[in-house]
């Protein structure tokens, strides 16, 4: 996270958005978000960092958008498999014609 803070500073026209990972006292883990840019004054110059007042936990949103990819992933397999049986019932049916 620093990483992107000090770049952010350095090009102040670059927000920073990321993500990272919390593990919880409970050993539970979290994903958090947050997204931030640097103000600038008349001058140019870095006064104040300007965005998510606080993180946000996007762990229910990851997991949903991977199984919604894995879901996804199933459907282009049948998908797949249903196209190569159809290829296979055509040519049948025309060797029997």
């Amino acid at each position: 996270m620093q990483l992107a803070v000090d770049r952010s500073l350095k090009e102040p026209r670059v927000p920073y958005d990321i993500e990272y990972l919390v593990v919880r006292i409970d050993d539970t883990e979290r994903i958090i978000h947050k997204r931030s840019k640097v103000a600038l004054n008349e001058n140019g110059k870095p006064i104040r960092v300007v965005g998510t007042v606080q993180a946000q936990d996007i762990t229910d949103r990851i997991k949903t958008e991977k199984e919604l990819q894995h879901t996804l992933h199933g459907i282009q397999n049948l998908k797949a498999k249903i196209e190569a049986e159809n290829l296979c019932l055509q040519k049948e049916i025309r060797q029997e014609n």
